[in-house]
């Protein structure tokens, strides 16, 4: 092992350690260590993106636009798939373990300095500001880490806020229902700054019309200043043309209903970006949304068998999985000779599954789980519900459930007996998809060399 990577490990291992002092919603820790650093932050203009869902895809949509146009663009996201490194980004590039080390000294000091302790999240989002300022990005794009009103990142005062769409998530943090969970999330519309939603549901998009209004601040909705009409799909992703503030024919290599929604408010947010005065021009928005890319999000990583991963981590994504899966499942029927006695039976060969222990599985698993002949119930790297028990879950609607705790042993017994027709989806725990893309590609690429 190199120094480099023995020194990186060290510097994670004194990240992750942060995590003792568990999540701690406020400003204050954050507030102060920014100051300390001359307010790295306000440095560059930022983008500031909240929601339940699609905060990763939209952010990944904006970035890829920003990009087109040529500004420098940094994104800060949560949580990453396979490493620390992937959450701070430049122009698609991830800080290096470098960086990372020096940063993560830098930060340290500045806490010992002045006493503080830190949490996990507000350390890493001091190291993404400064690095931000040190590589001289011209917009940075910034995911909040959970809620709003009292995330860490809520120091920005950005030129846009975005907030995707409101569903039940972190109950225990944000409040017991929607209006509550949206009254967190409205945190982070800021005096004079305008807002652009994808929310769709009529009290909440009043809430955040309503802290719009107290605080003179342009009030957007995507669905109502663009709309958006899909032309043609495939596993190769989504044509569709949109009308309104922006109007043109774009694709997009995302798949599923809900990221042309994400696409739109993507939209709806760059004909704000260019009503503050950024220069976005029509052949950036088409170059830009058809190379953005976001991992893990309904990603292909195998044509023969067809191997799908999306970390759907909630109810709201297993039921965007499942509209998709239905949309697929038609497809195939039409692609494929099928006899009736077949038709009957589920359209889907193996489930693999895992999910977190604060998620509501009983609700998870009843639409998703009888759509497949074989569900393997697993567990991700992060307080996962015991695989045991999430069995007797699934039992309730597909009996045919194997119980095999450790991912890749999972991964691998699905491929074990795959047919080149048949359809594996990987689902359930943000903190089991990196894991199982890894594995998926390393198992079939020495699968492949054992045949030559």
């Amino acid at each position: 092992m190199s120094t480099d990577s023995t020194v990186s490990r060290s510097t994670l291992d004194y990240l992750y350690s942060l995590e003792r002092f568990g999540i701690r919603l406020g400003l204050e820790t954050t507030e102060k260590l920014l100051s300390m650093m001359g307010n790295p932050e306000r440095s560059y203009k930022t983008i500031h993106v909240a929601g339940t869902n699609g905060k990763g895809s939209t952010c990944a949509f904006l970035a890829s636009v920003l990009r087109s146009q040529g500004y420098c663009v940094g994104v800060y996201t949560s949580p990453h798939l396979v490493r620390f490194n992937e959450r701070i980004q430049v122009n698609g590039i991830e800080i290096t373990d470098e960086q990372l080390i020096e940063l993560t000294e830098f930060i340290r000091n500045q806490y010992a300095n002045a006493g503080l302790a830190s949490t996990f999240f507000e350390f890493t989002t001091g190291i993404a500001f400064e690095f931000f300022r040190r590589q001289k990005v011209d917009i940075a794009v910034i995911e909040v880490g959970m809620g709003g009103r009292l995330d860490a990142t809520n120091v920005l005062l950005p030129i846009v806020s975005v907030i995707t769409n409101i569903s039940f998530d972190h109950q225990a943090y944000l409040g017991s229902t929607l209006l509550e969970i949206a009254n967190e999330k409205a945190g982070i519309i800021k005096r004079g700054v305008p807002l652009v939603t994808g929310e769709t549901h009529s009290e909440i998009r009043n809430l955040f019309e309503r802290h719009c209004k107290e605080l003179t601040s342009e009030f957007q909705s995507s669905h109502e200043s663009i709309t958006v009409h899909r032309i043609s799909s495939n596993l190769e992703g989504q044509v569709f043309r949109s009308e309104g503030r922006i109007c043109g024919e774009f694709f997009i290599r995302l798949l599923g209903d809900h990221q042309l929604q994400n696409a739109q408010l993507a939209l709806a947010t760059i004909a704000q970006l260019r009503n503050e005065g950024i220069a976005i021009s029509d052949s950036a928005i088409k170059e830009g949304l058809a190379h953005a890319t976001w991992p893990g999000r309904l990603e292909i990583v195998n044509n023969s068998p067809l191997v799908l991963v999306d970390g759907a981590h909630n109810v709201a994504g297993i039921n965007a999985i499942v509209t998709f899966l239905h949309q697929l499942a038609k497809q195939r029927r039409e692609l494929l000779t099928l006899n009736e006695q077949f038709q009957k039976k589920p359209p889907f060969s193996v489930l693999i599954l895992a999910i977190a222990s604060d998620k509501e599985h009983d609700l998870m698993v009843r639409d998703l789980v009888p759509l497949f002949k074989q569900v393997i119930v697993t567990e991700g790297s992060f307080k996962p519900i015991p695989a045991d028990k999430l069995a007797r879950a699934v039992r309730e609607y597909n009996s045919n459930v194997l119980i095999i705790p450790k991912p890749t042993i999972a991964i691998r017994e699905a491929l074990q007996f795959a047919k080149k027709n048949d359809v594996i989806v990987i689902t359930g725990s943000l903190y089991m998809i990196g894991e199982a893309i890894t594995s998926v590609k390393r198992m079939l690429t020495l699968e492949q060399k054992d045949l030559m």
